[in-house]
Order: structure tokens, then sequence, then C-alpha cells
């Protein structure tokens, strides 16, 4: 009792300061519960974020991989991307049957140049290159192991869809159908969309039909039907477009997947072959890139499905990566 009342003189004695000392006490115990509760909600918002959050993913050569390999051993970097080419569409099918797939869609790029009807889009000169590994289409990157030889690149990027969802720019809203429609997916009909840019600039509109041609056999053209016309507000390389104007967004030329695969069966069965000083088999036939992007509910989905394509198959040379 004695120690009891001693404290209140001591608080009484000194009210003022004492209160003082209790406000400040209280605002750091509030102070200190609501940054708690703020990165409690923060932590748990941020799980449920990545629980909901759809993924895409890619399967892809390691190059880490092959660059270790090639230092340590001794061997060339060609050589070895030679002797893992991409994973054929038929691979990528086969593993989107992953149960932790939600869902899979697929492309096919090519370069490609003008004929009749069409010029590419410039605002500067370009210089005339050869391209090989360097330049997006690698050997041995289509369905089937490649050839060695150069090729020449085009005055456009044609890409070939088999779905709408697969036509990211347009589905994020980088690419906007102005004029026209999208074309259908279901078979090769030779439809395609182009720049409100190059339809202004070659004076070309829905239902005109250009004329393309294989950059490494000129006497070899296609002809597609503009569907449609759209506008871009995607950014140009100007480093790239210096020796290309296939790289100006301007220059891209949209189709589905089945007109362009047509268009490059066409060129490999028609292909002038021969072989190099160096034993190298060249071809004119269209160098060309198949993509396929896998989508998952969740995060959890998409690192079941890295440990899943491994007992259907996939080699350690290859790596899954974030699209």
């Amino acid at each position: 009792m004695y120690i009891f009342k001693n404290a209140l003189k001591n608080i009484s004695r000194n009210l003022g300061r004492n209160i003082l000392i209790g406000i400040i006490a209280l605002v750091i115990a509030v102070s200190s519960c609501v940054a708690l509760s703020i990165k409690q909600a923060a932590k748990t918002a941020q799980n449920e974020g990545l629980k909901d959050l759809s993924i895409t993913a890619t399967i892809g050569v390691d190059m880490t991989k092959i660059q270790e390999q090639a230092k340590n051993d001794g061997q060339e970097l060609r050589q070895l991307m030679q002797d893992r080419p991409a994973i054929t569409l038929a691979e990528m099918q086969k593993y989107s049957n992953s149960s932790y797939v939600k869902d899979f869609n697929y492309s096919l790029e090519s370069s490609i140049s003008k004929s009749d009807g069409i010029e590419p889009y410039t605002e500067t000169e370009t210089e005339t290159t050869t391209t090989g590994d360097t330049n997006g289409f690698k050997v041995g990157t289509g369905d089937k192991k490649g050839f060695g030889g150069m090729g020449q690149q085009g005055d456009f990027t044609i890409m070939g869809y088999n779905t709408e969802n697969a036509m990211t720019s347009f589905v994020n809203g980088t690419n906007k159908i102005t004029s026209g429609e999208v074309f259908s997916f279901d078979k090769a009909d030779n439809s395609c969309l182009i720049s409100d840019t190059l339809s202004t600039f070659n004076n070309l509109k829905v239902g005109d039909k250009i004329k393309l041609s294989n950059p490494n056999l000129s006497t070899e053209t296609y002809e597609l039907t503009i569907n449609g016309i759209y506008s871009t507000t995607a950014t140009s390389d100007n480093k790239m477009m210096r020796f290309s104007a296939s790289q100006d967004p301007a220059n891209y030329i949209y189709t589905n997947y089945n007109t362009l695969k047509a268009i490059t069966n066409n060129s490999e069965n028609k292909a002038q072959k021969a072989t190099d000083q160096n034993e190298t088999e060249t071809t004119t036939a269209l160098r060309y890139q198949t993509s396929g992007i896998y989508s998952f509910s969740n995060i959890e989905q998409f690192n079941n499905f890295k440990t899943d394509v491994v007992s259907l198959g996939l080699s350690k040379d290859y790596k899954i990566g974030r699209a």
C-alpha cells in the first residue's frame, strides 16, 4: 500500500510531464500496431496477388548453359546451338498437355520482301545486309533443324498466329484495328493485317491485294489480301531499322498461322539448295521461327509445370522462362 501511495504522489507531483510521457508512449504503441497491421496486410495482398496472377511462359534453349559448355569444352558456340535447335511445335503441344497449363498459343515469324503493290515504310535509308544467327531467325529454329547458310533479311516482318488470344500486341492494346477486321484462324485464306502507316504510304485499303517475295529468291512470290488495317503505339529501334526496314513496327504484317505455314512449306519445297566451301548446306527457303506461349492460372501452377515438363521429356538443355 505504501508503494502505491508514493507512486500516486509522484504522478500527481509531475502531472504535466507524466501526461506528456503517457501520450508519447500511447502514440508509439498505436503507430507500431498500425505499422505491423500494414505490413501483414501487404504481405497477405502480395500472396493473394501472386496466387491469382495469370502467368505466361515460353520454353527455349538455355543459352547460359550452352555458353558455359562452349567456354569449358572449347567448342564453337554456333555448333552447340545447331546441335540444340528450338523445340518443334509438336513438342510444344506435347508439353501443353500438362495438367498445370491453362492455355497454349503459338505463332510463326518470318522475314519477307516487297514485290508488286507495296513498298516498306521507312524514315531513313536502310543498309542492305545478310543475316544469320544474330538477326532473330537462328539456323535451326524452325520446325526442323535448319541449315548453316546465311539468309537475306526482308523488307517486312510477317507474323502468323493460331488464335486471336495469341496476338498479344492486340490483346494488350498496343495495336488496334481501325478498318476492316481480324482474319479467320481456321484455314490458310491468305488474308492479312497491315498498319495504317503502311496503308497510307502505299495508298492501300481493305480488300486490296499485295504481293510479297522471298528475300532469298525474288521469283518466289505470294499474294495476300488486306483484311484489316491497324494502328500501333509500338516504338521502333532506330539502330535496328538502319539495317532493315522490317524492324519498324509499321512494317509488321499479321496473318494466321495456317497461311504463313503454307507459305514457309511452299518455300521449302521450292528451295534451291547448295553446299558451300565449308561443306555447309545452304538453302533459299524462307527462314522462320516458331514460338509457343503457355498460360497458367497462378504462380504455383507455373512452378509445378517446370517440374512436370521434365517428366514429359524436356531436356535439361532447355529452360522455361516467364514471357
